[in-house]
């Protein structure tokens, strides 16, 4: 197969006699980083305070120099690269400073904060969760060690969609399981 792979390539290179050879390629190419698929493109909604915003987190899998990014206890790591449109200065919604990135397992526990988004709208932030909420809020500083402002933007990570909803408090009301 290799052989004839070769004589096949080499037939489409063959000069032909009183021609001058063609100019070979550049072998440097520039290309960008393909956009990960739909499963892995997290949509941020609005609320009712950021009407007209919009966002994504791009989920990538982290850095490993073992091929698989994993945690201790064996959860995958993944790079959100969050990326938001418009939403106004935080200062116009209040007395905050600050849009924070929050990431909590999806019975809203285990609240993480991840990022700051910068004054494009954009921030990264590393999440090792399964299933995850990822929202925004307004926060009075970057600092912010819990989210305290009105959330803006929220999304479902892609392995939260398989579940039943009403089996989460976020999807019931609060009320437990049946």
């Amino acid at each position: 197969m290799v052989r004839f792979l070769t004589v096949t390539a080499a037939l489409f290179v063959t000069v032909l006699p009183g021609s001058a050879p063609a100019a070979r390629p550049s072998a440097t190419v520039a290309c960008r980083a393909p956009s990960p698929p739909d499963l892995y493109r997290v949509k941020l909604a609005p609320t009712a305070a950021a009407q007209g915003a919009s966002g994504v987190a791009d989920l990538v899998q982290d850095a490993s120099p073992f091929g698989v990014p994993l945690t201790v206890d064996g959860r995958l790591r993944y790079e959100a690269r969050i990326a938001v449109d418009g939403l106004p200065a935080p200062s116009t919604l209040g007395d905050y400073a600050a849009y924070v990135v929050w990431a909590a397992r999806s019975d809203l526990s285990g609240v993480q904060r991840l990022a700051v988004l910068d004054e494009a709208g954009r921030a990264r932030g590393v999440v090792a969760e399964n299933k995850f909420v990822l929202f925004i809020t307004a926060e009075a500083g970057p600092d912010a060690a819990a989210p305290a402002g009105p959330v803006l933007l929220r999304g479902l990570s892609p392995s939260s969609l398989m579940q039943n909803m009403l089996a989460e408090p976020l999807g019931n009301g609060g009320m437990p399981p049946c």
